[in-house]
């Protein structure tokens, strides 16, 4: 029994929105078959539980650093003097529009944008055909 409970810890399971992380069991502690499962027992009841955004792909390195393209856009659009944003999450792309004020989205804060939320194209354009108000990422 000791040899399939060590095949199976560490053990991650995953029940609604938690993920519980068993950690293994020390040959110490695994004396009998008894006491294995005792053991397990008291490993399942003392591990601790790790929330689900904490395994999430965003949480992953190169990700946007804990900001969502939202706020991202939002942030870049107030900083290249625009009043609002508007954002369209495509599955290969990000495009964030610049709205309500004249300003100029830049190359460096459509670059920073788009490496900020993973994507290694950056590429601004004009959506109203007036000036750069608008930034591609892919």
């Amino acid at each position: 029994m000791r040899k399939a409970l060590r095949a199976l810890v560490p053990l991650i399971a995953v029940a609604s929105s938690s993920v519980l992380v068993l950690p293994a069991c020390s040959d110490s502690a695994t004396t009998s078959d008894a006491g294995d499962a005792g053991s397990v027992a008291d490993a399942v009841a003392d591990a601790p539980v790790a929330d689900a955004a904490d395994a999430s792909p965003e949480a992953a390195p190169g990700a946007d650093s804990g900001k969502d393209a939202t706020s991202s856009c939002q942030a870049m659009c107030t900083q290249s003097g625009f009043g609002g944003s508007r954002v369209d999450i495509q599955p290969n792309e990000l495009n964030c529009f610049c709205t309500s004020g004249a300003g100029e989205v830049t190359d460096a804060r459509c670059t920073a944008l788009c490496t900020g939320q993973g994507k290694a194209k950056a590429e601004r354009f004009k959506s109203t055909g007036a000036s750069f108000d608008a930034c591609q990422c892919s």
